[in-house]
């Protein structure tokens, strides 16, 4: 219900509002804060969830997909000067290539480490 109790319908701006504000993490509860700021509108996020399923449900989506969009172009772009660091990023998180450094301890030689002490205590008279 909206003010005054009249059926709630949603309009072409209140349902960018949602999903925009969905899609930056925004909290049901304060989203349905920022309608009735805006749009003087008073909802429970149930009743949010049944007028806006499809923002609530793709608004994360939209943004993820802008953002890797616009990270592949620029990992595309030789001239851009962020290319090599995006470029090695995403092939970091998109395609799971990996930097693989190895240390091995060894004794001399190569030869296995001795389990026997390295130390040796002298006791004497000076």
């Amino acid at each position: 219900m909206g003010i005054m109790g009249a059926a709630f319908k949603p309009t072409d701006r209140d349902r960018k509002m949602v999903q925009h504000a969905y899609s930056i993490g925004m909290r049901q509860v304060d989203i349905c804060q920022l309608l009735r700021s805006k749009s003087n509108v008073a909802l429970d996020p149930k009743t949010l969830r049944k007028h806006f399923p499809e923002e609530l449900s793709c608004g994360r989506s939209s943004v993820e997909y802008n953002i890797r969009a616009s990270a592949i172009q620029v990992a595309c772009d030789k001239d851009h000067p962020k290319f090599a660091t995006m470029n090695i990023w995403m092939q970091k998180t998109l395609l799971g290539i990996n930097e693989t450094n190895v240390h091995e301890i060894t004794g001399p030689d190569g030869e296995p480490l001795s389990s026997a002490p390295s130390w040796v205590v002298i006791v004497g008279k000076e």
